[in-house]
């Protein structure tokens, strides 16, 4: 199984944005987490690394609570990974789409820019420790406003919106939710 954002459409077949591979199909999933599983692939540990068209990765050994401060890296569909972002705010809870969601963490670009947007969410947040890299959320909302939003980075398109500040649904909620475990390389 493959864990994504639910508001990005439950229970329906996934496909690749750019070449229309076929991916799997989702779940129902959690509304209040913002999750949900796709299934019928095979899936592998890893998460792509570079921009957004890469099919460079590199291996998850696991996964681990946000931790305040520490540094995180975002790998969006559409906007790729960039690994220069903090944590800023762990334990929270937001409203998204009318509905409270959570437990999320926060993450600001350190260098301003808006890395993360629309098309992005459902990816993987990981981070780094001596033993390797680990999950520790999917990207699941940014903030909007003109102190937030900037020029999109990656795949673009008209009327996509991009911030510098992304929030993060926690990856061990998720995976006791779905009674999961992370898939490891």
């Amino acid at each position: 199984m493959m864990i994504t954002a639910r508001h990005c459409g439950a229970n329906t077949n996934w496909y690749t944005p750019l070449y229309q591979l076929y991916v799997g199909r989702s779940n129902s999933g959690s509304v209040a987490l913002d999750a949900m599983t796709i299934s019928e692939q095979t899936y592998q540990g890893a998460v792509f690394t570079g921009p957004f068209n890469s099919n460079s990765g590199v291996p998850i050994v696991g996964w681990a609570s946000a931790v305040l401060n520490d540094v995180a890296c975002t790998s969006g569909g559409f906007s790729g990974n960039d690994c220069n972002t903090r944590i800023t705010e762990t334990n929270m809870y937001f409203n998204l789409n009318g509905n409270v969601t959570g437990p999320a963490f926060m993450t600001e670009h350190l260098a301003g820019v808006a890395s993360v947007g629309q098309g992005d969410s459902g990816g993987p947040t990981i981070g780094y420790d001596t033993g390797g890299f680990r999950a520790l959320g999917i990207i699941s909302a940014v903030r909007t406003g003109q102190q937030f939003e900037g020029t999109c980075q990656g795949y673009d398109y008209t009327g996509r919106l991009c911030s510098r500040v992304a929030l993060h649904i926690n990856i061990g909620s998720i995976l006791s939710h779905f009674n999961l475990t992370i898939a490891t390389s």
